[in-house]
């Protein structure tokens, strides 16, 4: 899939490559969805355009940059979402058949990329929907797992056995549309696999600490999220469409 974030490696927690909704109803705007994200990067904007069907789950996100332009269209069947991503006249660059469970929450997908290589996730969940495990597999290569622990409703810690990355979360502010953990999983997926209950304000794996600022509209929306990293910086704007 396409990375909207680009400062961001530590992250990649949800699905080792590493919406929908948190665990806690945002207060703002529920029927609100973001249809332009702006994405600033060392000089760089990128805009991207999403679009949503009648059942309010995202069906596509166009990028027209002349540089690398996508567009991801997103399909719904029962409990599969299909993904296929293309770019310059239709060439092919990935597939992904995804199933969810009854929460919503992803259990299982399938990857093919432009090489033809097949990686395939699966995630396990406790009582409570929060992710306990999960695993990824190339090809027939090894098997990669992480492992993850909550805290009162937010993820606080995930490991693949040899490194462990920690999370921390803004208190009092419900997570939201906007919301970085929100928007990658629906940028990419259109589904969850974490779900937390407060915006997430760090995440720290070795000597690497990413940290996010929010900028809020008066009714409460994200309209911006600053990624920091070291001297790094990335920001990301939002615009919504509120039926």
């Amino acid at each position: 899939m396409k990375n909207l974030f680009v400062v961001v490696p530590a992250i990649a927690f949800l699905f080792v490559f590493t919406p929908s909704c948190s665990k806690k109803s945002a207060a703002s705007a529920p029927n609100c969805q973001i249809v332009t994200i702006m994405d600033s990067y060392n000089g760089v904007n990128t805009t991207y355009n999403l679009s949503y069907g009648n059942n309010g789950k995202i069906s596509t996100i166009q990028n027209t940059s002349t540089t690398s332009p996508f567009t991801e269209v997103f399909t719904y069947s029962g409990n599969v979402i299909q993904i296929a991503e293309t770019g310059t006249g239709s060439t092919f660059i990935l597939s992904d058949s995804i199933e969810v469970n009854g929460a919503g929450l992803i259990t299982y997908s399938r990857q093919i990329g432009s090489s033809a290589d097949t990686t395939v996730y699966t995630f396990t969940y406790d009582a409570s929907n929060d992710l306990l495990k999960s695993t990824m597999q190339t090809n027939s290569g090894s098997v990669t797992t992480n492992t993850y622990t909550y805290t009162n409703g937010d993820l606080t810690s995930s490991s693949d056995g040899a490194s462990t990355t920690t999370y921390t979360y803004t208190s009092g502010k419900p997570s939201e549309n906007g919301d970085y953990i929100h928007i990658f999983q629906l940028f990419n997926y259109g589904a969850q696999a974490i779900q937390t209950a407060h915006l997430i304000q760090s995440v720290s794996s070795g000597s690497t600490i990413d940290n996010f600022n929010y900028t809020f509209d008066s009714s409460g929306k994200i309209t911006s999220l600053t990624v920091t990293s070291g001297s790094t910086v990335e920001t990301v704007s939002y615009q919504y469409q509120c039926n």
